[in-house]
């Protein structure tokens, strides 16, 4: 036992010297790094029996924050601006994303009663993202642009308000679905390939808009773009095992306990500071 064990420690100095004398300064510090330590666990795969439903959740975070992306922030400022909008309305659903989510205080009614939230949950996300990703399609049906403005901005605000449940269910999924002793490691590695994908598709889209002047067909190359992430998304989530959820028959929900995180000074002052970025 003693002799594999120093040979085991003899190899594992060898094959660190080959790969470090391959390595250059900055390499090497990211390889000692934490990081980098758990980039290297999290690829062992010692949890194998789930390493498919964690490849799976990465995925999913990559596309559907690549897709989210591409229908808010910069882009949905420039395309409401195409079409004449106001900067209040510009600036009102640009936040519709966080303070729609409010409503995700209700999801308990929905979801705390459920075995089984999967099918709900991937029909919150797609009814959601046709929503917003279709209002790239209101010009070409509609030529007033103040009717498509208006119709615009309900199918965003239900969108994101349908975001909101989607969101909250598929983070409690992701996390009954992860063991603890991975859960950090997990996280770490999603939402490390989150920025990294994120950041390159909004660089590359810029790009786009940029080479197609500001034109409604740079737009509507980027708002196609985010429905087909949103697609591949669904199949992805429609692929991933549902641990069944334990439910208390005999547990009622109370409108205070809806309401309890309003009664708060923390919420409250989020909620207003939310509502004076507008």
């Amino acid at each position: 036992m003693p002799l594999n064990w120093c040979r085991k420690i003899r190899d594992d100095k060898i094959r660190k010297g080959i790969i470090a004398s391959k390595m250059s300064n900055f390499q090497q510090k990211l390889y000692d790094s934490r990081a980098g330590r758990i980039l290297r666990n999290f690829r062992l795969n010692k949890h194998k029996k789930n390493s498919r439903i964690e490849k799976l959740f990465i995925l999913d975070g990559v596309v559907i924050n690549a897709a989210i992306v591409l229908t808010s922030g910069i882009f949905l400022s420039g395309y409401i601006v195409l079409l004449g909008g106001s900067d209040f309305l510009t600036g009102l659903l640009n936040n519709s994303l966080g303070w729609a989510s409010i409503v995700a205080l209700a999801s308990s009614l929905l979801f705390e009663r459920m075995k089984r939230r999967k099918t709900y949950i991937i029909i919150f996300n797609i009814l959601s993202r046709l929503l917003v990703c279709s209002i790239i399609f209101l010009p070409l049906i509609i030529r007033n642009n103040k009717v498509s403005l208006s119709i615009l901005t309900v199918m965003v605000i239900t969108g994101n308000i349908l975001w909101s449940f989607f969101s909250t269910g598929n983070v409690v999924w992701m996390m009954n679905s992860i063991p603890k002793d991975t859960r950090k490691e997990f996280i770490y590695v999603r939402t490390y390939w989150i920025r990294i994908v994120f950041t390159l598709v909004t660089i590359i889209m810029g790009f786009v808009i940029d080479a197609l002047n500001k034109s409604y067909l740079g737009f509507f190359i980027v708002f196609v773009t985010s429905l087909i992430l949103s697609i591949i998304d669904a199949i992805i989530l429609i692929n991933i095992e549902e641990p069944e959820n334990s439910v208390s028959s005999n547990k009622r929900i109370s409108k205070e306990q809806i309401f309890e995180p309003w009664r708060t000074a923390l919420t409250l002052r989020m909620i207003l500071s939310g509502m004076r970025c507008l």
